[in-house]
């Protein structure tokens, strides 16, 4: 089974994608901030990292290649505030999928299929 951290500084998002996530057999942990997020991954094993680009202590694509470094093997970054240069310059820094906000069930079920059972 496979487990995830997902940072978001939007409480019902978390809610929200942890529900999805959960009923697709996905184990999630939840942080609002990056320092909590790293928290996180300092104690646990986390096959995947759903990140929020826009957080209170920074944003989540300076943050791809330092979590890759940690061993998370799939992030995928979320955010409603999303450009072509910004989602290629997130591809390039490690970022194995890119969801859009608002989001669908089904977006998140795709990701769980393609990625996290991979």
């Amino acid at each position: 089974m496979s487990k995830v951290l997902i940072i978001d500084d939007q409480e019902d998002i978390c809610f929200l994608l942890s529900n999805i996530l959960q009923r697709n057999g996905v184990l999630c942990d939840s942080a609002h901030t990056l320092a909590q997020g790293y928290t996180l991954l300092e104690t646990h094993q986390y096959d995947g990292i759903f990140l929020d680009n826009n957080l209170p202590d920074g944003f989540g694509i300076d943050n791809i290649e330092k979590i890759k470094k940690l061993g998370i093997t799939k992030v995928i970054m979320i955010t409603a505030f999303a450009n072509e240069v910004m989602e290629t310059s997130a591809r390039l820094k490690g970022v194995d999928a890119f969801i859009h906000k608002p989001f669908t069930i089904f977006t998140i079920q795709n990701v769980v299929e393609v990625l996290l059972r991979a």
